[in-house]
């Protein structure tokens, strides 16, 4: 009752810095569980051991190591480039802000324009700060229909039509190729935010590193030599081993959610800088809103 308490209040998140502690109390469980099946001659354990130290652990190990190094070299790029993706869409949004409220008369036509861009300038401040679901939100990036700047591209178009004058026609000209250049590094952050793990590899990641401490096991548990995992060394480094397994497993997973987690963009200085840069935008849009 003691371990569950604990997670609580560390919370479940950060709930794995126990894991070390249940490795070190479970092991002399685990290894009389799994000793009735391991009987055999010293010569067998002599060979079961060469066979563990030669071959398997170093193949195992080494398989284990490249997997994880590129995943973690996927992943960090990936958080680079997102970080760079999300600064540039800011700026590129509070350009556009002021130079949209210039090109159009004041009317419905601007207020609706304007009420699509602070939508979009809320979900990308509430993306940067962790309030949103990156996968649930991933689905209506992708969409074309309803979306804020889709809107406001075509609610331009509209006021276009109707006839404005040859100056407000060159400004909204403008606003196309800055609404233009703004979706198109929509596209390119949308595109670095659907990279991920692929499931199967998740699998085989978890599985290297499960045959890793099952080679542990089967060394330390020997028949003819008594119950060895009740001594605190072999304990100890079986409670090591399980704690960088899982945090391994807590730094891969915070770094598959960019916007959650240690490794939070909203977290790092260039996504303050963004954040700024949005706030700043917002304050502009609640300038141009008609009275």
């Amino acid at each position: 009752a003691l371990l569950p308490r604990a997670g609580l209040r560390l919370g479940w998140r950060s709930a794995w810095l126990l894991s070390p502690v249940i490795g070190y109390l479970v092991l002399p469980s685990i290894e009389a569980g799994v000793l009735p099946y391991f009987t055999g001659t010293p010569e067998v354990d002599a060979v079961v051991d060469t066979a563990i130290g030669d071959v398997c652990v170093p193949v195992v190990g080494i398989l284990f190591a490249i997997l994880l190094g590129g995943c973690w070299e996927q992943l960090w790029s990936r958080q680079r480039c997102m970080i760079n993706a999300l600064l540039d869409e800011a700026l590129a949004l509070g350009e556009l802000i002021p130079k949209l409220g210039r090109a159009m008369p004041a009317g419905p036509s601007r207020d609706q324009a304007m009420q699509q861009i602070e939508h979009y300038t809320v979900y990308l401040t509430e993306l940067l700060e962790g309030r949103r679901d990156d996968l649930r939100h991933l689905k209506w990036e992708q969409s074309f229909n309803n979306h804020p700047l889709y809107s406001c591209e075509q609610i331009l178009v509209d006021v276009e039509n109707k006839g404005v004058t040859e100056l407000n026609a060159n400004r909204i000209e403008e606003c196309h190729v800055l609404l233009h250049n703004l979706i198109s590094l929509r596209a390119k952050r949308v595109l670095v935010q659907e990279e991920k793990i692929t499931p199967i590899l998740w699998f085989i990641l978890y599985s290297l590193g499960a045959a890793l401490l099952a080679t542990f096991i089967i060394t330390v548990s020997e028949p003819h030599l008594g119950l060895l995992c009740t001594h605190p060394r072999i304990r100890i480094m079986f409670a090591v081993a399980v704690g960088c397994f899982a945090s391994l497993h807590r730094m891969m997973c915070d770094l598959s959610d960019p916007f959650k987690g240690s490794f939070a963009i909203g977290r790092s200085s260039a996504g303050q800088v963004g954040l700024s840069v949005l706030t700043a935008a917002r304050r502009q849009l609640d300038n141009l809103s008609s009275p």
